[in-house]
């Protein structure tokens, strides 16, 4: 091991809770130093929480917490422990921790899926610690190695916690698996002759590089501070530290995002792939930063979700949901419709992304896409509610004209002539109609022109394909279908 930067340390775990100035406390923490943490001696600030949502909203209650003194973890208990742990660093550009939004919400979702959490509250390089660059990794080293010796009082397996952070929190993770090595600290007692190698990283759009071309600068100042030597910029710059021993991540980043360059994650998981370790980098079209989880809101970037579920069912950090996969039947009437097996729930999807309020066995799309449909399940060796996905269903026809009615009218394709002929009643008089090819697009249209019984359209034009057409006579509509071969 590395002896860079020592520093004295005390012995003992606390375990209590002691704030000033604290509108809603955070309880039941576990203090992971003994007294005052290395390179604090002396400092006079006073812990700082801010209620930025005190009803709770979307998030548990998105609290901010600053001026970090005595760094903590927090232990989220699943009801059904499954031995795999995650540590979890809030964001927060190092200068603050988005406490819920970026931890104790992230938490709770990991309980859900049986895996112990506990989430950090590290301090902060800005508020006049020794060794700046080093105190948050101090902590997030100082808190795995806690928790992997304190790993069979909480149903862990010692081999099996991993890191999660996110924008700054996402760099003190990858910080943890790329720096777990280094002796930050001198040992203060048994826990620290222990690894504090994380087994997985998941890596929520963090800033990854300290490189001027992508990094996030505030980040990188206020870990830092200014002005920095190369050396030190270097040294906290994580995807040059990578290599086969680095552990197993799963990235994701929105390509919108207007604080962190998606590119940070990009770095990382081609460095990653550069010497063979295991990653999956997912990348969403739409998004923004600092939403977590219960802010990821409707748009793709709201599928990391469902995407980091996957990743750690086939990584084996949980276990598989079990129950009957359900199907999905499309159809073609008066309107595209999708219906599923019979089951207790439904959650319908499109193109990854939650549809609210769909909870019916029968979906009517309203737009083209990759459509799915999930019913609740229970993981395996576990009473844990969990979601079945069925396959995904492309649908091309949308055919939801609002004011559609039963059709009165036949079709009969001509393809000798490339013509179609309608028949129908009450045709003896002016009409409109439109063509729409399988997107809802009208790629033709005819307006108040006269029709006997019997009207030919003519097809020449169009390119083979499904057509539906409409025809609006006065008040009626009348509706029908066509292949152009």
């Amino acid at each position: 091991m590395k002896n860079l930067f020592p520093t004295l340390l005390g012995a003992v775990i606390l375990m209590s809770f002691n704030f000033s100035n604290a509108q809603t406390p955070i309880e039941n923490q576990i203090y992971i130093w003994n007294g005052t943490a290395p390179g604090s001696d002396g400092l006079t600030i006073v812990e700082e929480i801010e209620d930025r949502d005190p009803n709770g909203g979307l998030c548990h209650l998105n609290r901010v917490v600053e001026k970090v003194t005595q760094p903590s973890v927090k232990h989220f208990a699943p009801a059904n422990p499954n031995g795999t742990a995650v540590l979890i660093c809030p964001g927060g550009g190092y200068a603050k921790l988005a406490y819920d939004k970026e931890g104790y919400d992230i938490a709770q979702w990991f309980n859900e899926r049986d895996i112990t959490a506990f989430v950090l509250k590290y301090r902060l390089p800005i508020d006049g610690h020794d060794q700046r660059a080093f105190v948050p990794l101090q902590d997030a080293q100082r808190a795995l190695r806690y928790i992997r010796a304190n790993a069979a009082n909480y149903n862990i397996d010692p081999e099996a916690i991993g890191v999660m952070g996110g924008s700054a929190g996402g760099h003190l993770a990858a910080s943890l698996s790329v720096h777990y090595d280094w002796e930050t600290y001198s040992a203060q007692d048994a826990f620290d002759s222990l690894s504090a190698r994380p087994t997985f990283s998941v890596l929520m759009y963090p800033v990854i590089s300290f490189q001027d071309s992508i990094t996030h600068g505030g980040s990188r100042n206020n870990l830092l501070g200014t002005p920095f030597t190369e050396t030190l910029r270097d040294s906290f710059s994580t995807e040059l530290h990578i290599d086969n021993m680095t552990p197993p991540a799963f990235l994701f980043h929105s390509l919108l995002d207007g604080s962190v360059k998606y590119q940070n994650s990009v770095v990382y998981a081609n460095g990653l792939e550069a010497v063979g370790v295991e990653n999956s980098l997912n990348l969403y079209s739409n998004g923004g930063h600092g939403i977590g989880v219960c802010e990821a809101g409707q748009t793709s970037f709201s599928a990391w979700i469902y995407d980091l579920d996957a990743w750690l069912v086939e990584q084996d950090w949980t276990t598989p949901c079990l129950g009957d996969t359900p199907s999905i039947t499309m159809t073609l009437t008066d309107s595209t419709r999708l219906t599923t097996s019979p089951a207790a729930t439904y959650q319908w999807f499109r193109n990854g992304v939650l549809i609210p309020d769909a909870t019916d066995s029968i979906y009517v799309p309203q737009s083209v896409g990759l459509y799915k449909v999930a019913v609740s399940g229970q993981r395996e060796n576990s009473d844990s509610d969990c979601l079945i996905f069925s396959e995904e269903v492309q649908v091309d026809v949308v055919l939801n004209i609002d004011d559609l009615k039963q059709s009165t009218f036949n079709i009969f394709p001509n393809p000798t002539s490339s013509q179609i002929t309608i028949e129908g009643k009450n045709l003896n008089s002016k009409i409109n109609y439109h063509i729409y090819n399988q997107l809802g697009e009208c790629v033709r249209q005819s307006l108040n022109i006269s029709v006997n019984h019997m009207n030919p359209i003519d097809t020449t034009q169009l390119s083979s394909g499904l057509y539906y057409v409409v025809i609006r006579s006065g008040e009626e509509v009348m509706t029908g279908r066509f292949v152009k071969e």
